[in-house]
């Protein structure tokens, strides 16, 4: 009788034990399953967050020539001083930040505005074209585009001040 009771016992607790064990590799199989998605998730979104220029500049091909970056710079000031009437000296320095690689999106920082020199057109009549970018919600959206004028700075003044002030 006690040996049957004891016999009883020990089936149950295997059982128990073995319950246990499927239940445990059931939610470790779950969290790995969870795991692997969100894995998959971040490498579909990795390969959706290309470079600047996969996202921005045109592809080439034989009747349109595809624009070179020359520079760009995360904008995080105005200098109007610099294009006072007494100096017009207009150029990228009317903007404040540091020059960057703008091809690493691991840098790009949300509500971030950056300025992009580059050259269009063909090689006998290349034309600078000045192109202002935020990025905001994992993209770096378009703000302004302009072709190369001596007073083009002002004309992007008041945006990137409107800009900077929301952020």
């Amino acid at each position: 009788m006690i040996s049957t009771i004891l016999l009883i016992v020990l089936i149950a607790y295997a059982i128990i034990i073995t319950y246990n064990y499927i239940i445990t590799r059931m939610k470790l199989f779950e969290q790995q399953n969870k795991f692997l998605l969100e894995i998959r998730a971040l490498q579909e979104e990795i390969q959706e967050q290309r470079t600047f220029s996969d996202m921005y500049y045109l592809n080439a091909t034989e009747t349109v020539v595809p624009e070179k970056l020359l520079w760009a710079k995360k904008v995080i000031g105005v200098n109007k001083y610099r294009a006072n009437k007494n100096t017009m000296q207009t150029d990228e320095n009317n903007f404040t930040g540091p020059y960057i690689n703008i091809d690493v999106p691991e840098d790009w920082q949300e509500g971030d505005i950056y300025l992009a020199c580059s050259l269009y057109g063909p090689y006998t009549n290349e034309k600078k074209v000045y192109s202002m970018f935020q990025f905001t919600d994992g993209r770096m959206h378009p703000i302004a585009k302009i072709d190369e004028t001596y007073d083009w700075p002002t004309l992007l003044f008041s945006t990137v001040e409107h800009l900077l002030e929301k952020k």
